[in-house]
């Protein structure tokens, strides 16, 4: 696959690679947007999320694999909570803005 698109080394004036990553930030940033929903659907969203990678952490460490570190203790208000944050500021605002400014 990549080196058939590697051929095309123009797309309407953007290479290729940075064309892929935009299209991949704008593929992800549908997926972050659960913060930005209502307040109940949000929280709905990010309980699910959070259940979904304390389990991953719980599977990984018994089956003794390198851990996710973040992954660890969201059942914890104040480390959910960071985790938001981090989230937020971290993942979500970035790729946002990435997004507006290749839309420009």
């Amino acid at each position: 696959f990549f080196s058939s698109r590697r051929r095309h080394t123009r797309c309407s004036g953007v290479s290729w690679a940075r064309r892929c990553v935009q299209e991949t930030v704008i593929m992800h940033a549908s997926d972050l947007s659960g913060p930005a929903k209502e307040l109940n659907l949000a929280t709905t969203w990010r309980k699910l999320v959070h259940k979904e990678f304390s389990r991953q952490y719980e599977e990984e460490t018994q089956l003794k694999l390198p851990v996710t570190p973040y992954f660890k203790d969201l059942n914890k208000p104040e480390v959910a909570v960071q985790s938001e944050v981090q989230f937020v500021t971290f993942i979500v605002k970035p790729c946002l803005l990435y997004t507006s400014a290749a839309a420009d």
